[in-house]
């Protein structure tokens, strides 16, 4: 009677086992965690990294079942039991045959995302640096690292202004580059009321002491200050900021004259060149002096990029055809960004249909051109991420 409760017991114990790996819950867990671990593979090619995760697989497999016998010990040592534990290997062996192809494919998709290496970029600071940029990126991020790095024959950075459509990502290329260079990231975020005591600080007048503005760190200790939506700020007082963007030093409203240090990089960011009003951004005209510090790049949109952060390769696909209609047939005022796309994949992914998904990351498109849409472009048939 003993005998045949350990015998059931084992029996149950074995058939857990095996829920457990077709579950795919520990074992695949195990497995995403050896394709995640990269440094072995470091400097081979994909293909070679897959061909060293995967010898890796054996000695997990065997890991997980050690520690089941270790678990069922008490039921597996009866020698009447001897033969359980050749059926659990026979199970195991079995198993890895059948999910060979499965972890195949985690491992390449685990190389895709965490291994793939596009470019080193190489970084003249003070020193010489080589920055490993891991995807997903922007496709002009490794341009731009060179550019926001290159120095004037004194020897600092030129001030830097990346343009393009909302939701393109230039915040974060911002901060990439920052990385990149090995500088803190300060965020400078500009409004029409931004004023010069905001950006370079002013003497408190009922105290006497000097309250630091958002550059005043930067500029004397070394960083990025990115100047986001520069566009809407007001022209005058980026006019009084035009010794401190390119000048060697600055005198601070405390009277202080503080040296300029080498790593003091600018980098401004908005959706127009700073030449006025354009398709639908309401923004200022700024000053030529203010412009003529800056090199301007217009980011375009990466169409590879926005697939990959919303996730469905379908969607976005759909998304561009839609933009190309409203750019082929002059509709204003009607923009989607790749915000927008991430946002629709999101709400697809909630089981919204395409058309509410349509109408609410389009709400300025109204009812009769969501139908146009529908009826020129056709309707989106693939509710499920790429």
């Amino acid at each position: 009677m003993q005998t045949t409760n350990k015998l059931n017991t084992a029996s149950a114990g074995v058939a857990e086992l095996t829920a457990e790996l077709i579950g795919n819950s520990a074992a695949m867990t195990t497995f995403r965690n050896v394709a995640a671990q990269i440094d072995d593979g470091e400097g081979l090619a994909p293909v070679e990294r897959v061909a060293l995760l995967e010898d890796q697989i054996a000695p997990a497999m065997n890991s997980i079942l050690s520690k089941w016998l270790e678990t069922n010990k008490h039921i597996l040592s009866d020698k009447y039991l001897a033969d359980t534990q050749g059926a659990v290997h026979k199970i195991l062996d079995a198993f890895l045959v059948q999910l060979r192809p499965q972890i195949r494919r985690e491992i390449k998709e685990a190389v895709a995302r965490n291994c793939v290496v596009t470019e080193v970029i190489e970084v003249r600071a003070v020193r010489k640096v080589s920055r490993r940029l891991v995807p997903p990126f922007h496709f002009a991020l490794p341009t731009l690292i060179k550019v926001a790095a290159s120095r004037t024959l004194d020897g600092y950075p030129i001030p830097l202004w990346i343009h393009g459509p909302k939701g393109n990502g230039k915040s974060t290329i911002a901060q990439q580059i920052a990385n990149a260079l090995g500088a803190p990231f300060y965020l400078v975020a500009l409004s029409p009321t931004s004023t010069e005591s905001k950006l370079i600080g002013y003497r408190n007048m009922a105290t006497g002491a000097f309250v630091t503005g958002m550059l005043n760190d930067p500029f004397e200790h070394g960083g990025l200050a990115f100047l986001d939506e520069i566009d809407i700020a007001d022209p005058g007082v980026l006019v009084g900021m035009n010794a401190l963007l390119a000048g060697s030093e600055f005198r601070f409203p405390d009277g202080n004259i503080v040296r300029r240090h080498k790593n003091f990089y600018i980098l401004a960011g908005s959706n127009t060149n700073g030449m006025g009003p354009v398709n639908g951004y309401t923004r200022n005209k700024l000053d030529s002096a203010v412009m003529d510090r800056f090199l301007q790049f217009p980011l375009g949109l990466d169409s590879k990029l926005e697939a990959e952060i919303c996730g469905n390769k379908k969607w976005a696909a759909y998304m561009a055809r839609i933009r190309e209609h409203i750019e082929n047939s002059n509709i204003k005022n009607v923009e989607i960004s790749p915000r927008k796309t991430n946002y629709g994949a999101s709400l697809l992914r909630a089981s919204l249909s395409p058309e509410q998904v349509l109408r609410l990351i389009l709400p300025s498109a109204g009812e009769k051109l969501i139908e146009t849409i529908l009826k020129d472009v056709g309707p989106f048939k693939e509710n499920k991420p790429a």
